[in-house]
């Protein structure tokens, strides 16, 4: 029997954002040993994944307001975690990103047994860690909170060895993009119908309300293709609508995010269905609410294997 399990990180908790004041920031690199990035990675001779009865644990990737970096951590029934490296990073946000920081990460695993890893280009601190002179890259109040730009995408096919891009969404997109405020919590599906790796994220333009986007990356996974077009459309459309993670469960798909109505997040459901058809899909959308107090952000999902 498999089980939906759905993950919230509380604003007030350290998963999603601890503030300035509490957050022991460093920039010291870490003294475990980090992933080695390379240039180029080999496929294996499986070329499709393995089946769920075959793996024996599941693996958790998730980042630091302190250091701003990647951790791993493991499990054998998706409950309990251990992390691996000592609880050292295994990916150092000062050698991903842009920004010397990363933020929000996600990985699948695609139909061709790699492993894909994405996430946002921002630090937070970056004004108090050294790494810039004002609060954010640009004026906030022309372009709001955290007015990154940049994704980070990276490939594995064994976990160990990783290529990596920085996908900078206003300059592959000026005439659309060029404004953008943000490009946060990158989340990658793969599309069957397309037969391609679909990344959604969140932007905005200026300091207009967030929306989440979707467009298409190239096999390798170190751009995005197609121009981003908007996932769906909230009843209000000033409302923002952030951090979204689509999931298929039981011949349908799942889209769970946090909306701006109040201090609460919510989430929708939709028909199963080819991935170019979401849009159009997504607008006879069922809507799920659930209170939040305090608010939350930072959906995910995950299916859990029950015996």
């Amino acid at each position: 029997m498999n089980k939906l399990l759905l993950f919230l990180s509380i604003l007030l908790g350290s998963v999603f954002l601890v503030p300035e004041s509490r957050a022991q920031l460093t920039t010291n690199r870490p003294p475990g040993k980090l992933l080695p990035i390379v240039p180029v990675i080999t496929a294996p001779t499986q070329t499709t994944p393995p089946a769920p009865v075959e793996t024996s644990a599941y693996l958790l990737v998730y980042f630091k307001d302190e250091t701003h970096s990647i951790y791993f951590a493991t499990s054998a029934d998706g409950y309990t975690f251990t992390d691996v490296n000592d609880g050292q990073p295994v990916l150092w946000g000062a050698d991903l990103a842009e920004q010397k920081g990363v933020r929000d990460p996600h990985i699948m695993r695609g139909p061709d047994n790699a492993f894909y890893l994405c996430m946002t280009d921002l630090h937070i601190y970056g004004q108090k860690a050294g790494y810039r002179n004002t609060e954010w890259e640009r004026p906030g109040e022309l372009y709001s909170w955290g007015n990154n730009r940049g994704l980070v995408f990276m490939k594995s096919y064994d976990l160990i060895h990783w290529t990596h891009a920085e996908v900078r969404v206003d300059q592959l997109f000026p005439a659309e993009y060029g404004e953008a405020g943000c490009a946060w919590a990158p989340e990658t599906i793969y599309d069957p119908g397309a037969g391609k790796l679909m990344v959604y994220f969140t932007t905005r333009l200026k300091a207009g309300p967030n929306f989440m986007v979707y467009a298409y990356a190239d096999d390798a996974f170190t751009t995005l293709k197609t121009v981003p077009k908007q996932l769906f459309t909230h009843p209000n459309e000033k409302v923002n609508t952030i951090d979204g993670d689509i999931t298929l469960f039981q011949g349908k798909y799942h889209l769970i995010y946090c909306a701006h109505e109040s201090r609460a997040a919510c989430g929708s459901r939709f028909p199963t269905g080819s991935m170019r058809a979401m849009p159009m899909i997504l607008k006879k959308w069922i809507l799920r609410k659930w209170p939040a107090k305090p608010p939350m952000s930072g959906t995910g999902t995950a299916r859990i294997r029950m015996s």
